[in-house]
């Protein structure tokens, strides 16, 4: 019996979901790379026990349907492994014998769910589904992935809501929002006044000009503070943290675009020859870095924590991915929450990401108590979400209301978009290189379910997404990598064996 290894299989298709052959030899039950000898793996004992009790029905075949994203993060090839994976089964047979097989499963307590996948055009009945008035139809359209957690999106819905409602709200002029404009009972846990938030309007609706433009505005103010005594220096500047160095200068652009000359001064705290004292910083309007150099200056000199800065802003605005500061254990993190600041800002068009806990670090960034400590925020923001009352998002909403600035790309009054389809037919280099990049992308997805890399899924999806864009916009990108068929060097990672029972589930 030839076998072969999930490293093997996992390289054979582009696709997300794989079709497997399932055969009996004795009284177990193998998968197979379709058209092959090879075994891929083992049934596990309640499923092969439910599929005998249709072995005497040689009509009926079965197919092991495995999703791309069960499969784990494997080892090197030469080491050995043994997985649990969860899959499908599905079964096909004429459709006169859909009771007998229906009769049979019941009977071996076994009853049939809504498929992963079938083949296109493949119609779909099921002797298990409840038809309304007894008449079974085809319900191809029940075919897919299970459904998220009613819950869960539920509370995705709502907390979408909840950031569009945000743009509906009369806001002051004033950035800088007081306690004077708010209203709800959530307001009197405060320690203080407010003066920072989160600037969340969508991407392109000029979230860096409206922080220049407070900068601008707030020069009177912003003098006053730098001649306060405080025991520490202090500073008009506004530090603004980017994501990186091409950012920064975009920052440094917007300045030079929007700006009259000789209104604002500017500081780069970046490379060697960024300022080696806080007295060579102080002197300033804005101050511009990067979150690597704000780590890096964090763990040596700190010179960017001994000074009383008129306002801080973090700039999360180009990090698709995830906020450089969510992780609230990260260095990243710990180095912007130590800086000193009479404000501070965030600028993220996606204030809450992945979970709530990204909203609850820009508030601890924000040092916005009570509601930036994980009991007090469990307690009042994220318990209410789960209770059955008419308005579990409430606080929610009233703790946006009062922390955030939001506006969407309805306020430009824009006339609605036209699009018009374009066939075209690619040549062959121009095909060679969009294969190329789909190629790419696959060796790098196996190289992380390898455990042979660091980079996340969505990084890679990224970075593709990009590449086929530029392909798409300009036509003559080249990809700097080989193109398929040539040898791409791979890099050497670590992976831990285990040891487990296969099992599968029953569709």
């Amino acid at each position: 019996m030839e076998s072969t290894s999930l490293q093997d299989f996992s390289t054979t298709t582009w696709s997300r979901f794989h079709e497997l052959d399932v055969v009996q030899i004795g009284d177990n039950y193998y998968m197979r790379q379709a058209g092959t000898e090879k075994e891929m793996g083992i049934l596990d004992i309640v499923t092969a026990e439910l599929l005998k009790s249709l072995c005497q029905r040689p009509q009926i075949t079965h197919t092991a349907v495995l999703d791309a994203s069960a499969l784990p993060k494997l080892p090197k090839k030469n080491i050995p492994q043994h997985v649990v994976i969860d899959i499908s089964i599905n079964l096909s047979g004429p459709i006169h014998m859909i009771d007998d097989v229906g009769a049979a499963l019941t009977k071996a307590s076994g009853f049939l769910q809504h498929p992963y996948f079938l083949p296109a055009a493949t119609p779909y009945v099921n002797p298990h589904y409840f038809y309304p008035g007894g008449m079974r139809t085809d319900l191809t359209h029940l075919i897919g992935p299970p459904m998220e957690e009613t819950e869960d999106s539920d509370l995705a819905q709502g907390l979408g809501d909840v950031l569009d409602s945000l743009a509906d709200s009369e806001w002051s002029s004033s950035l800088e929002l007081t306690l004077s404009s708010l209203e709800g009972n959530i307001t009197t846990a405060l320690k203080s006044p407010l003066t920072g938030g989160i600037v969340a309007d969508v991407m392109g609706l000029g979230k860096s000009l409206t922080m220049l433009s407070a900068v601008v505005c707030s020069m009177q103010s912003a003098e006053e503070f730098s001649h306060l005594d405080m025991g520490i220096p202090t500073t008009r500047a506004t530090l603004i943290v980017a994501t990186s160095p091409q950012v920064m200068g975009v920052w440094k652009s917007e300045i030079e675009r929007h700006i009259k000359p000789g209104t604002l001064r500017l500081c780069i705290f970046h490379g060697s020859g960024r300022a080696k004292t806080p007295e060579d910083m102080v002197d300033n309007d804005v101050v511009l870095t990067t979150y690597h150099t704000l780590v890096a200056d964090w763990k040596s000199h700190r010179l960017l924590q001994k000074p009383m800065w008129f306002r801080v802003v973090l700039d999360e605005e180009l990090t698709f991915i995830a906020h450089w500061i969510r992780n609230t254990t990260s260095q990243q993190f710990k180095a912007a929450r130590d800086l000193k600041a009479q404000r501070r800002w965030c600028l993220s068009g996606t204030p809450i990401q992945n979970t709530l806990d990204d909203l609850r670090s820009l508030l601890d960034f924000l040092h916005f108590e009570p509601f930036s400590e994980p009991g007090f925020f469990r307690k009042h923001i994220i318990e209410p979400l789960h209770v059955n009352s008419l308005d579990p998002f409430r606080n929610l909403r009233l703790l946006l209301r009062i922390t955030c600035f939001r506006r969407t790309a309805e306020l430009l009054c824009l006339p609605p978009h036209e699009t018009t389809e374009v066939d075209v037919s690619l040549t062959g280099m121009e095909t060679q290189l969009y294969e190329g990049i789909l190629d790419r992308c696959k060796e790098e997805f196996e190289e992380i379910s390898y455990g042979k890399s660091s980079k996340k899924r969505y990084t890679v999806l990224f970075a593709a997404t990009m590449r086929l864009r530029r392909l798409c916009n300009h036509g003559t990108f080249k990809e700097p990598q080989t193109l398929p068929g040539s040898v791409t060097p791979k890099r050497k990672g670590k992976a831990a064996s285990r040891k487990k029972l296969a099992k599968s589930t029953m569709s």
